[in-house]
């Protein structure tokens, strides 16, 4: 497992947990291939533990889940009624 640069390596508890959390989150998405949840905690755990390969490997499931957009959409912004058309007249 190649390690990504952090800033203070992790305890061996603080791995475990990691890795328990990992196993779990792979529990629910193979049981749900599309839970994009699910694979941005896979996201962040495996950029914790500094595994570059299942980094790769989530990050290109969630591209080819979301299109490469973000996941979450912008806020629909309220519009306003257009004005009614002029009869010319004032």
């Amino acid at each position: 497992m190649s390690q990504i640069g952090r800033a203070a390596p992790l305890s061996e508890a603080e791995r475990q947990s990691l890795g328990e959390s990992a196993r779990l989150c792979e529990m629910i998405v193979e049981a749900n291939p599309s839970d994009t949840g699910a694979l941005e905690t896979l996201k962040e755990i495996y950029t914790k533990l500094g595994d570059r390969e299942r980094l790769g490997q989530i990050v290109t499931r969630l591209a080819a889940l979301t299109g490469d957009r973000p996941l979450a959409a912008p806020a629909a912004t309220p519009t306003r009624p257009s004005p009614a058309p002029s009869s010319g007249r004032f």
